[in-house]
């Protein structure tokens, strides 16, 4: 080969390098939270020029947002402004039409995402009247070893529940007499064999009882021909997440049946369509004392009625394609006893939750949505390179929130030196007068060590009047109301360090109720 050619390739290798260059997307805060009608700017950097389409969404399902195309120079920063001007979630997504397309997830107040419509005012009634058709059924548990360990042993399980159907699934028990700490994991969305599996790790890490279940008619290794079936959504006794939420209920009433149950310190987990099941099951059954939830499904179903994202399973979106004026009112009403929201209103235990920025199957917005209407202490991880998944530090996180919340969870010998965790307390609920300033004092955590670094925040999210904070940016101030009554104030800190270079945000969260005279 001559020298000329040699050259040549290597020019030419090189071009063809420059052309397939990524375009990379990032913007001015690196936690990608701004405030709600902030200007902000998703920043297109490339190693070589480029040609770049673009749009922004809510999700994938609603009205695109903006659309554009842009020409980014090699070694320049091109600038794409964008304000949005109420709380909400939104995804960029960048497509230079030579590789995969690169996305980003923006947070606007995300703290502050409210819901759509009310809940139905006889909510409790129906589901109390569920609880009571379950509890006429014996439980009648039959299990089978299904496999035994150094430190526990794994039983297939299936119980009776309503419509003639049975539980099924697995559950370990660890070797001694207990009484033991229990944990229910809840499946996500599939029809497949072994969608919920058996959970013996984490039965040994933290020394608990940990029952897994399907939430369909067949056992777990198997297929159930008529899995999600029958769901007449247009009538809210005939939704087949009827079944799955007494399924939940109908595990927890086993666990409390046994001897080696300890009879206090029950957890529910799941992610996805197990994460919003997780929700749903706690907040209609106190004795779930704790929650951890992963990119929650079964939030926000009335959204589509208002264009914006709507969690799975997307009700209404088939009408919803076509005008927004189709919403299907008897789906939109029957719906609103399976969203997510609605029970989170009725819990006040503590959570541990993730979502991911750029998760389109259980859009952002729609989980804060739901989660920003739990009332106990929070522990938010904030994954913001990712889509439908959760990261390290949540699946990580769940052991030191259930040691930090349920010191039963620490007796195990590998939990016992466990970190606990971030913690944010808003300290005890306090009696006041209108008018005069009231004291209060957050306090926040790393592990057992108390951290004076995080920025923190008060702020008011229930009460009839106005709450003015001497300093709401600080751990310790004062707070005055301008007229009697029953105040929510939440604290919160957050640790955003690791976003440059983890991608990721942990925020903590607390609540107290002040009673005005």
């Amino acid at each position: 080969m001559t020298k000329s050619k040699l050259v040549f390739l290597i020019l030419l290798q090189g071009l063809a390098s420059m052309l397939l260059a990524q375009i990379e997307i990032s913007t001015e805060n690196a936690n990608h939270v701004y405030s709600a009608g902030e200007e902000m700017n998703f920043i297109l950097s490339s190693e070589s020029l480029a040609q770049v389409t673009y749009k922004i969404i809510f999700d994938t399902r609603t009205a695109v947002i903006e659309t554009g195309e842009v020409t980014v120079m090699p070694g320049e920063d091109t600038y794409i402004p964008f304000t949005l001007n109420e709380p909400g979630t939104v995804v960029f997504e960048a497509n230079d039409g030579l590789n995969v397309p690169q996305k980003m997830g923006i947070a606007f107040s995300p703290f502050a995402i409210g819901i759509y419509e009310t809940c139905p005012t006889d909510f409790d009634d129906f589901w109390s009247d569920q609880k009571s058709q379950l509890g006429t059924i014996p439980i009648d548990a039959d299990l089978e070893i299904y496999e035994t360990g150094d430190s526990n042993i794994t039983y297939r399980v299936n119980l009776a529940t309503v419509d003639n159907r049975r539980v099924y699934g697995y559950i370990t028990i660890p070797n001694g007499t207990g009484p033991f700490p229990a944990i229910l994991t809840l499946p996500p969305n599939g029809s497949t064999a072994n969608i919920a599996g058996s959970e013996e790790v984490i039965s040994e890490l933290v020394g608990a009882i940990s029952m897994s279940i399907s939430i369909h008619n067949s056992e777990p290794d198997e297929i159930d021909p008529n899995a999600y079936l029958p769901n007449n959504t247009d009538v809210r006794e005939e939704y087949y997440y009827r079944t799955s939420i007494l399924a939940g209920v109908r595990a927890i009433d086993y666990i409390f049946s046994r001897a080696d149950f300890d009879g206090q310190n029950m957890v529910v987990t799941g992610n996805s369509q197990g994460g919003g099941l997780a929700i749903c099951v706690a907040g209609i059954d106190t004795r779930v004392q704790a929650l951890t939830i992963s990119n929650p499904a079964l939030c926000e179903h009335a959204a589509y009625k208002y264009d914006r994202a709507s969690g799975f399973p997307y009700y209404n979106w088939a009408a919803a394609q076509a005008v927004v004026e189709n919403i299907d009112i008897d789906v939109l009403e029957a719906s609103k006893y399976y969203d997510a929201k609605y029970f989170a209103q009725r819990i006040d235990r503590p959570c541990l939750f993730t979502t991911g920025y750029q998760d389109l199957i259980c859009p952002t917005t729609t989980v804060f949505g739901a989660t920003n209407e739990l009332r106990g202490p929070k522990v938010v991880v904030h994954a913001l390179a990712l889509g439908h998944n959760a990261p390290v530090e949540y699946w990580s996180g769940r052991l030191n929130f259930f040691v930090r919340h349920l010191p039963a969870f620490a007796q195990s010998l590998f939990s016992m030196n466990m970190s606990k965790g971030y913690l944010a307390d808003a300290g005890s609920d306090k009696l006041g007068n209108s008018n005069q300033a009231i004291t209060i004092v957050g306090i926040t955590m790393d592990n057992n060590t108390t951290n004076n670094t995080w920025p923190v925040r008060w702020d008011l999210v229930e009460g009839p009047g106005k709450a003015k904070f001497a300093q709401a940016d600080q751990r310790n101030t004062t707070v005055t109301f301008d007229q009697p009554g029953t105040y929510v104030l939440r604290f919160s800190a957050t640790d955003a360090q690791r976003a440059i270079t983890d991608d990721i945000v942990i925020s903590c969260q607390d609540f107290m109720k002040i009673i005005v005279q």
